[in-house]
């Protein structure tokens, strides 16, 4: 009777019904009912909510890449691969395996803490934050930098004629056009990028350091070719908007190790020592932990180990 008692008051009204039942077995790695059905596996559906659980964890160039082909068969391909795979496993009963239980407990764990930090580091940051940090390492982005383009030929004698041309104000860019063997910068005007100067060779270092916006550098020979330069622009410093992503990169663990070092500040961390005596993180025994006794007088002190 008692037994009968208890059950009525834990369980859904449906219970006075169809009586006391046991709690149904946990099936691991399902997901929720719904969404767009783009293949099935044995009559399970592989679903457009799965495709985008996966695309949630891919690395963000891969993502992009996905998202600008807008096509996501590899990915439905993988989805039915493992879902054939996961069939097999429940059906052999693995997922009731003692090992396989710990590691999916470890998987929900890892899944919860990600989540809990991703939303700490949404929430903190801050455009402020990124501009904080940024002017306290200003020192790292403060390094001259010239925006360089250039013009390569195999010809001493077109590359002193361009290099002339171009001081006499015709458009470098259009120069660059129509001589530049450099396939990957000709169609952009010759336009190489910014540089660092100390990610050039000496003699262009040289060149460049002394060289005023607009300026026409050269020809200098290097090795079979021959370049022409225009210093298109110089800076000492670069902008935030140009480093942003590497700041974020950083100061995302930064934020992720400021968290952690915050709550466990809080946290109430009891570790047990070797012999089984609690302790504290440093160490020292707990508050309330039994101290070891001391030997009883009179009792004979334990030997001490002698060389063998």
């Amino acid at each position: 009777m008692f037994r009968s008692l208890s059950c009525l008051f834990v369980v859904p009204l449906s219970s006075f019904v169809l009586g006391c039942s046991t709690p149904q077995e946990v099936i691991p790695g399902v997901f929720p009912p719904g969404g767009e059905a783009l293949a099935t596996v044995n009559g399970k559906r592989i679903t457009k909510d799965m495709v985008d659980a996966v695309l949630r964890v891919l690395p963000a160039q891969i993502k992009d890449q996905v998202m600008k082909n807008g096509d996501t068969s590899s990915i439905v391909e993988s989805l039915v691969t493992s879902e054939v795979l996961y069939q097999e496993a429940l059906a052999r009963g693995l997922h009731k395996d003692p090992l396989v239980v710990d590691d999916l407990a470890l998987a929900e764990r890892n899944a919860l803490t990600e989540a809990l930090l991703r939303t700490i580091v949404e929430q903190r940051m801050t455009d402020d934050r990124i501009k904080q940090w940024y002017d306290e390492h200003l020192v790292q982005f403060s390094q001259p930098q010239v925006r360089l383009a250039h013009i390569v030929v195999t010809d001493k004698a077109l590359a002193d004629s361009i290099a002339e041309r171009a001081r006499k104000g015709e458009d470098f860019a259009a120069l660059a056009r129509d001589n530049s063997l450099d396939s990957s910068t000709s169609s952009k005007g010759g336009d190489i990028g910014w540089l660092s100067l100390d990610q050039v060779v000496d003699d262009l270092r040289t060149l460049l350091q002394n060289a005023e916006k607009g300026g026409i550098l050269g020809p200098m020979e290097m090795g079979k070719a021959f370049h022409v330069f225009k210093a298109l622009d110089k800076r000492e410093t670069q902008p935030l908007e140009e480093v942003r992503d590497q700041i974020v990169e950083t100061l995302e663990q930064d934020i992720r190790t400021e968290y952690v070092d915050e709550l466990r500040e809080k946290a109430a961390v009891v570790q047990m020592g070797g012999e089984g005596t609690a302790s504290d993180a440093k160490g020292a025994p707990a508050e309330g932990a039994p101290a070891k006794a001391a030997p009883a007088e009179g009792a004979p002190a334990k030997a001490a180990p002698t060389a063998q």
